[in-house]
């Protein structure tokens, strides 16, 4: 029963990754200027603002699952012994999801936007991640403890769906918008 639920929130993930990979396409329709080019000269309303870091969360969203799941292939494929494998796992599953709120904020910084309440809300998330991802390190990494496998499992892989499905709904929270004004 278990491992069917996780089975179906895996494919809810596929499925809205393909959602965000879309949203990034259909934020990119709107101002390519605004999207890929932004800075202060650029950026000239809090719409622009919100779209470009919408645009930038799309980005980071669409990018690092990907890489993350390369990672853990090629961690997951060396041959060591058995807590070291752990321990490496965990620690790089940690640094990959580091590594995106890393990512968030210093393109946040770089395009010269504000965090969106969309980026915010991926960051709460990240170091929700993040938590449980140390909390597995240190239990089944360090201390070999298979009890909170299922909590870390369901876990992760709710946080992952809620960060894919955030970002996966604004375009369409946008257009709605959009099309109530006009």
């Amino acid at each position: 029963m278990f491992n069917n639920m996780l089975a179906v929130l895996g494919r809810l993930i596929t499925v809205l990754e393909l959602v965000a990979y879309v949203a990034l396409v259909a934020l990119s329709y709107h101002s390519f200027k605004v999207l890929y080019f932004a800075g202060k000269n650029i950026i000239q309303t809090r719409s622009d603002t919100l779209l470009h870091s919408c645009f930038i969360v799309a980005v980071c969203v669409a990018i690092f699952p990907i890489s993350s799941d390369i990672v853990r292939d090629y961690i997951l494929a060396l041959d060591m012994e058995k807590m070291a494998l752990r321990q490496l796992f965990y620690l790089s599953m940690f640094v990959m999801e580091c590594g995106f709120m890393f990512a968030l904020v210093a393109f946040h910084w770089i395009g010269g936007c504000a965090l969106s309440p969309l980026a915010r809300v991926n960051l709460v998330l990240s170091v929700l991640i993040c938590s449980v991802e140390a909390t597995q390190f240190v239990a089944r990494g360090i201390y070999g403890f298979d009890g909170l496998m299922p909590f870390y499992k369901t876990t992760v892989l709710t946080l992952h769906a809620a960060t894919l499905f955030s970002t996966s709904a604004y375009p369409f929270a946008h257009f709605w918008r959009y099309n109530r004004q006009v």
